[in-house]
């Protein structure tokens, strides 16, 4: 089966075991490239450690792509700095710099509210440039759905719904489906593998209902094992 995907950013709780910071090892993934995937993880797996721990991790695993989530921690210095929209510019500029330092790559930015509010959109929308991220994971409500749709285009850039498993407003694929129908291809789907399973549903049938709107950049979960 082709997927459209071009980079993913999987949740990786116990697919392989994650080597200390610095550790020579073998690519996480050795025949990612050859398969034309770009693989990268969101900074939830090691959500007992700082982003730019994560960061560490990362690179130690020769991946290239992280997503960022709004309530991570900066670094060991800076634990209480959090790593979203609110930031100060300062640390801001440390996150890009901890970025480049490994040539690791900030993908994407979620899951991170998008309100019927255009001030507070146009600050996720900002962070998210500023940082060079593709897309943000969101589960907006119905209601911002227009605001969202002419800021993807304006800044162009892309928002994927993200599905918590039931009962949350996004759990069943057809639901995400019917939200982006005739809107912008800068708005898709987040496809969350591990919450279909927690809400019962079956995940190609699921994958196979988003189609093209599973997004690049978009998270893929694992579930623990």
């Amino acid at each position: 089966m082709k997927l459209c995907l071009k980079i993913f950013t999987i949740t990786l709780l116990s697919l392989f075991a994650v080597p200390a910071a610095g550790d020579d090892t073998v690519s996480a993934a050795p025949h990612a490239q050859t398969l034309g995937w770009d693989l990268g993880v969101q900074a939830f797996s090691f959500y007992t450690e700082t982003f730019a721990e994560a960061v560490d991790r990362v690179a130690s695993l020769n991946l290239k792509y992280i997503e960022v989530m709004p309530f991570g921690r900066l670094s060991p210095e800076h634990k209480n700095i959090a790593t979203n929209h609110n930031m100060p510019a300062e640390y801001r500029k440390l996150m890009r710099e901890k970025l480049q330092s490994v040539g690791v790559v900030l993908s994407s930015y979620g899951v991170v509210p998008l309100p019927n509010d255009e001030e507070e959109c146009r600050k996720v929308f900002e962070f998210a440039k500023e940082m060079g991220c593709k897309t943000i994971v969101s589960e907006p409500p119905p209601e911002a759905l227009d605001l969202i749709e002419r800021l993807c285009d304006e800044y162009e850039i892309n928002v994927a719904i993200h599905n918590h498993p039931t009962p949350s407003a996004y759990w069943n694929p057809q639901t995400v489906k019917d939200a982006v129908q005739g809107r912008s291809n800068r708005l898709g789907a987040c496809a969350d593998t591990s919450h279909w399973m927690r809400s019962g549903l079956d995940v190609c049938r699921c994958r196979s209902i988003l189609n093209s709107r599973a997004m690049p950049f978009s998270t893929f979960s694992m579930m623990r094992m």
